[in-house]
């Protein structure tokens, strides 16, 4: 009996596929994100996989050259690493594609991006032989060396995708070459909503019908197609003065949809800015909610205290003093002779555990822990920064950390991202707003649209 191994989008969705088939007296496919597939899937050999702080680090070391400063961004590490981001999202975007970055050129008709797309060029070119030295693994590469793990594809016996969203043109060549060694479909519902996926299949020769659903088997570029399943979806639109309101309509509605017979387990609240959860979580005084989102560290009693006194220091105001105050001023005193002094005078490690030892969360602090040791592979680079500057980067980095909400609340609270391949019978959608929905892109940052569809790229 062949057993498939079946390709969901996220975590969550093969959580709720496993859930829904617990019930059925079946064998269950083996489940996999398509991260995890690729990660297994491909390999160079010889070669290491790249860390976040290390390929940052390389790309500064690439960026030393005359000509990188026409991109108005400076080669000091607190500046460069806030805009790295950009960089490398152009980057990994021409290789998700397979555009050659020295043929972006071709597609600057009017030579409107020459300057930039040169320098571009270059910083590519010098990283890559940065990256070649040191026997590093950046997924922008990827393309170019990768190797099939045979032995591990063969083990999966038959692959199943489920394409919702986007895939690029090379995971498309990857899963061609998977569907040489074993079988392979993908699963997609053609509607108004995916039709760059729809032009995409077009591409590849392969039958796509709009408003149905398609069973496609990738090796001979054949569909089984099936009419949807039509179904009566009641929308109500409602329009707040103030955000905050959209609390009390989300509550209001989830004892509407209960009432209705709609168990807590099958509703959702879906937010298209994540940074609305603190405000559900801030009035949910019957734990409800479980938020998928997790909870950010940016509301940790180190992040509190360690932003109220670099603010204080930055700015002695009386709202500023007040709300050092409220939270403890012990430790202002202490960081206050070295905050605006170089970092090389202070020891920046007593420094963070000084206000680590003020947190009371002991998950939270063993993050905070394992966030230092990283910290520390970059700490050499930052000879000549201000301890303001390093300890920003640093508390920025704890921001963008969350800790898993464990509360057990039954209606679930996600982000965009997270609703691929997941399926409710009440949901509700915050924030539908111009910028918000859809999200205003930043794809036009180094080529506007007319430019990136030349060169092959996708339109915004």
């Amino acid at each position: 009996m062949m057993i498939s191994t079946t390709i969901l989008p996220t975590s969550r969705s093969i959580r709720a596929k496993i859930l829904a088939l617990q019930i059925e007296n079946r064998f269950l496919p083996r489940f996999i994100t398509m991260s995890e597939f690729l990660q297994r899937a491909l390999y160079v050999e010889n070669y290491v996989r790249v860390d976040d702080d290390t390929r940052t680090l390389m790309l500064l070391e690439a960026a030393d050259f005359k000509n990188f400063y026409a991109l108005k961004i400076e080669r000091n590490f607190f500046t460069f690493t806030q805009n790295a981001s950009y960089l490398f999202r152009f980057f990994e975007e021409l290789s998700g594609e397979l555009i050659e970055i020295s043929n972006l050129d071709l597609a600057d008709t009017y030579g409107d991006y020459e300057e930039h797309i040169n320098i571009l060029q270059e910083l590519y070119r010098r990283y890559e032989v940065v990256c070649d030295e040191k026997k590093v693994m950046d997924p922008i590469f990827l393309p170019k060396q990768y190797q099939l793990n045979r032995a591990y594809i063969k083990r999966l016996e038959k692959i199943e995708l489920s394409v919702e969203g986007y895939l690029t043109n090379f995971e498309m060549k990857v899963l061609q070459e998977c569907a040489e060694i074993i079988p392979a479909t993908l699963h997609f519902e053609a509607n108004r909503f995916n039709k760059k996926m729809q032009d995409k299949f077009n591409a590849y020769d392969i039958p796509i019908e709009k408003n149905k659903k398609h069973s496609i088997d990738i090796k001979n570029r054949t569909s089984v197609i099936e009419v949807l399943n039509s179904s009566e979806t009641e929308i109500v639109c409602e329009s707040f003065g103030e955000r905050l309101l959209q609390v009390a309509f989300v509550k209001q509605k989830v004892y509407e949809f209960i009432a209705l017979g709609i168990k807590p387990e099958q509703i959702a609240v879906v937010l298209p800015d994540e940074n609305f959860s603190r405000h559900l979580r801030r009035f949910d005084s019957e734990n409800n909610f479980n938020f998928a989102m997790g909870f950010s560290l940016n509301e940790s009693t180190f992040v509190e205290k360690i932003s109220a006194v670099m603010n204080y220091l930055d700015n002695q105001s009386v709202e500023n003093s007040a709300r050092l105050n409220r939270i403890g001023a012990q430790l202002t005193e202490y960081v206050a002779p070295f905050y605006k002094a170089d970092i090389d005078t202070c020891n920046f490690n007593d420094i963070i555990n000084a206000f680590l030892e003020e947190e009371p969360n002991s998950t939270v602090r063993e993050m905070i822990m394992e966030e230092i040791f990283y910290f520390e592979k970059i700490l050499p680079s930052l000879t000549g920064t201000t301890l303001k500057s390093a300890l920003y980067l640093f508390v920025n980095r704890i921001k963008a950390k969350s800790i898993d909400d464990v509360r057990g609340g039954k209606i679930t609270v996600l982000g965009l991202l997270e609703t691929r391949s997941v399926h409710y019978k009440g949901v509700i959608v915050v924030d539908f707003n111009e910028n918000m929905v859809p999200r205003k892109s930043e794809k036009d940052l180094f080529l506007n649209s007319s430019t990136r569809l030349k060169a092959g790229l996708p339109g915004a």
